[in-house]
């Protein structure tokens, strides 16, 4: 194996023999490209090489790191039937991708669009076009000033938002120190000196801070794994800018991050950290509980170290802390060759064009393209992207936002223009749905809607009246057991019924059983006139919601979830807000076996020390 070989694999996740013989043809096959000077005056091979590493390092498969190896292959005399016939007609797609997208967005042509269009046709394509971006920026200095210009306004306009939109963190942070360092390099290295001067004196104190975490954690018996980390040299300066804050004051300068088994195990942790040292309350955040807008999860706190200095800790799983790190790039096929189920569960495509909708580039660029095998993209009235199968139809659509609007669809508009039910929708086109009360799903329907959830539907709606009718004629003291209307049930949120609650419960519009506590006040106000009956819960769990104020102190949050953990309830969701009095109110979500449970967590918390109140809400 060559050097240059070794160099990437070290790098990778890839352990196969084959896979790795893949990527050492794609590294030979990269030093016989014509041996021209590339833009920097350099050969193409170096450039090539730390293209194939970033994306080694990003986890990617061999199909992907070759593609890196040979994206300007095109470009340096190779043939396509070349590449095809050696590699594969993935590799090839890829390449050619490269080629005409780089072709096409050297003018004045709108970046955002074409990006999108090769995006859709294969997501290998952006990991490709991420690692050039950041390979060509970690080379500014040798790059043409016109060239350097295009790289820096397209990764700060377009390829690091994009990476933040695919939940690529670290490719986020990297394109954008890169690009800081290259236009303001004297900020820049200020930032740097400022942190390395101080790097022994953070690395001692981080040490000592991880070592009473450490100690800490295994007395509690959570298994955990700690790294220390530096925040990324922009993300410093833009908070200093944002906050008007000067570099001594951004507490998470330095932090670290914890990682753990599992979501409640997180919450552990918090209570633990929170129990050593003092957090500052508007600087904790739960993205656990509500994740960002690209499905990033973790917990940030910020504590007041043994020094008092502030310090903040990330609490995430390790399936969290690899979503955060690599993003869509976590999830994608070993190969790198087809999306996956997952993949298409993640609505990726549906966030960009969202995206591309709210950038300054007009989404009419690319409606009119048919570039989507068999998917179509509409928007509601409201901007929303709805994908559908081609030949979708105004009732799929309805269906797709909500089994209530199917159901009660009985005109549609496209582009404010009235058309049938049935009309074959079209990429691009903003659909409004127009209901009626009175309105039910017909038989013939099923004949012209193309999505399985429109088809599932309808067929129970017409078949649902037939299947419910015995369970309508109940007796007024008969009780219905829930597991006997399993699919059928809606748990009230208003009230997060228990097992061990008196439970009532009616039908609604939709021949769903709603079920609530008994006393819901809600429950009286949507039953809407219809009759409450007996619920009985059967066997099982449930989550519901308690609510408690306390007097803030050292190791509050610890006891609180000892408290918990001792009767087997797992904790789902939590927040906290400390007044300026010192009382601090917290919200748990808990999953529990029933209603005794419930009562014997909340009866141990009242005995705590500090503990005012504590409710089921």
């Amino acid at each position: 194996m060559g050097r240059e070989s070794e160099l990437i694999l070290k790098n990778s996740s890839i352990t196969s023999r084959a896979d790795r013989e893949f990527v050492e043809n794609a590294v030979e096959f990269a030093r016989g490209l014509c041996d021209e000077t590339d833009i920097t005056g350099e050969g193409v091979f170096p450039h090539n090489l730390a293209v194939g590493k970033i994306l080694a390092e990003m986890g990617l498969g061999p199909k992907i790191i070759a593609a890196g190896l040979l994206h300007n292959a095109i470009d340096n005399c190779a043939l396509p039937a070349q590449i095809e016939k050696k590699f594969g007609k993935d590799i090839l797609e890829l390449v050619e991708l490269h080629h005409k997208f780089r072709k096409s967005v050297r003018g004045r042509e709108r970046k955002a669009g074409k990006m999108l269009i090769a995006i859709s046709q294969n997501l290998g394509f952006v990991f490709v076009e991420l690692a050039d971006t950041k390979a060509n920026l970690e080379r500014a200095e040798r790059l043409p000033e016109k060239t350097k210009t295009w790289f820096v306004r397209a990764a700060r306009e377009l390829y690091a938002p994009l990476a933040y939109r695919l939940g690529i963190y670290r490719m986020k942070a990297d394109l954008e120190d890169l690009v800081f360092k290259t236009e303001n390099p004297e900020q820049y290295n200020e930032i740097e000196n400022r942190i390395e001067k101080g790097r022994a004196e953070l690395e001692q104190g981080l040490g000592a801070i991880r070592a009473i975490l450490e100690k800490e954690l295994k007395k509690k018996g959570i298994k955990a794994e700690l790294k220390t980390r530096v925040k990324h040299i922009y993300g410093i300066y833009d908070k200093m800018q944002r906050r008007g804050r000067a570099f001594d004051e951004i507490y998470d300068v330095k932090g670290m991050r914890v990682i753990t088994q599992g979501v409640d195990d997180c919450y552990r942790v918090l209570g633990v950290v929170h129990g050593l040292w003092k957090h500052i309350p508007e600087e904790f955040d739960d993205y656990i509980m509500k994740p960002k807008e690209n499905n990033y999860q973790s917990l940030h706190t910020t504590v007041l170290g043994p020094r008092g200095n502030p310090l903040e800790i990330q609490i995430r799983t390790g399936e969290m802390d690899r979503a955060a790190e690599l993003g869509l790039a976590a999830h994608w096929s070993y190969k790198g060759e087809k999306a996956t189920k997952h993949e298409k569960k993640l609505g990726w495509v549906k966030q960009l064009l969202e995206w591309q909708r709210s950038s300054e580039d007009a989404l009419s660029e690319l409606i009119n393209i048919d570039f989507f095998d068999n998917v179509i993209f509409v928007l509601t009235p409201n901007g929303d992207v709805i994908e559908l199968p081609q030949g979708a139809t105004p009732v799929d659509f309805a269906y797709a936002i909500h089994t209530t609007l199917g159901d009660r669809c009985e005109k549609a508009k496209v582009g404010g223009r009235l058309v049938g039910l049935n009309y074959a929708l079209k990429n691009g086109d903003l659909v409004e749905v127009i209901t009626s009360a009175s309105q039910k799903p017909k038989r013939g329907w099923l004949t012209f809607v193309k999505t399985e959830k429109a088809k599932l539907k309808i067929r129970q709606a017409l078949n649902l009246r037939k299947s419910f009718e015995p369970a309508k004629k109940a007796k007024k003291n008969d009780a219905i057991t829930l597991p006997k209307a399993a699919g059928k049930i809606r748990i009230g949120k208003c009230c997060s019924p228990l097992p061990g609650d008196e439970l009532v419960g009616f039908w609604t519009t939709k021949r769903k059983l709603s079920v609530h506590r008994k006393g819901c006040e809600e429950a009286e106000k949507l039953a809407n006139g219809n009759r409450l009956f007996a619920v009985d819960f059967g066997a099982g769990g449930g989550d519901a919601t308690i609510e408690l104020t306390a007097i803030d102190r050292a190791g509050l949050l610890t006891d609180l979830l000892s408290a918990m953990s001792s009767f087997g309830a797992k904790v789902v969701g939590a927040t906290a807000k400390t007044s300026q009095t010192n009382t601090t109110t917290c919200r748990f979500e808990l999953r529990v076996r029933d209603r005794s449970e419930l009562e014997k967590i909340t009866e141990r918390m009242r005995k705590l020390q500090g503990v005012k109140e504590v409710k089921r809400v």
